[in-house]
């Protein structure tokens, strides 16, 4: 990850985003939590143990399970929602349907994490899956919509946006049509898989770059 514009906090160190907002350096992450005790058991540890953030997707099946555990949870450490960091993901729209669902995607993710901002978003991965993997152009618009759309979501909605899974090539193509430069690009590094070309760029363009599966682990 970048460590550039490190910043120690009450709550830990943090990282102060492009968009202005900061960031903790170490999170939870929720992948295949989704029985309601695990994640309160899974939460209480954490929230005891120091974190403040918390990732989850909607590929994890989990938001409810989260925003359930949390809503118990953060009186019993005396903490208020604005003490936490919130992420999800969502797997990107074809283009014909992104500008559409994008909207009722963020308002259902707020619903079920039962909060009124989300403090990062981010496009889990380049390609819809019903896209071929060779359909260049329309894996390109896809693209293109998913980010435009998700640029116009409000910022008290959403306080900042990113991608996920992004290869040089797709952090490149994106300054032909961004507004906003992504805040992170969360990726699998680790000693074992370290993608320098990816952090170098990342770090030349501000862009915060988020370690998953640190310990080399299969966890998605």
């Amino acid at each position: 990850m970048t460590t550039t514009n490190i910043q120690k906090t009450e709550g830990g160190p943090k990282i102060l985003l492009n968009s202005g907002n900061l960031i903790p350096l170490i999170g939870l992450g929720t992948y295949k939590i989704v029985d309601q005790t695990l994640m309160d058991s899974s939460v209480d540890t954490a929230l005891k143990c120091g974190y403040r953030f918390f990732d989850t997707a909607k590929l994890y099946q989990n938001e409810k399970q989260l925003g359930n555990s949390l809503e118990k949870l953060l009186p019993k450490y005396k903490l208020k929602r604005e003490d936490i960091f919130l992420l999800t993901k969502f797997s990107p729209f074809s283009a014909e349907k992104a500008t559409e669902e994008i909207p009722k995607l963020i308002e259902e993710s707020l619903k079920n994490l039962k909060t009124s901002y989300i403090d990062l978003v981010l496009i889990h991965c380049p390609k819809p899956d019903e896209n071929d993997n060779n359909d260049k152009n329309g894996n390109s618009a896809s693209r293109r919509i998913n980010w435009q759309t998700l640029e116009k979501i409000p910022v008290e909605k959403v306080h900042s946006i990113g991608v996920s899974n992004y290869e040089v090539r797709h952090l490149e193509e994106m300054a032909d049509y961004s507004n906003k430069k992504p805040s992170v690009n969360q990726i699998e590094f680790h000693p074992h898989f370290r993608r320098n070309d990816i952090r170098e760029f990342c770090k030349k363009e501000g862009i915060h770059l988020q370690a998953s599966k640190s310990l080399n682990s299969s966890i998605y």
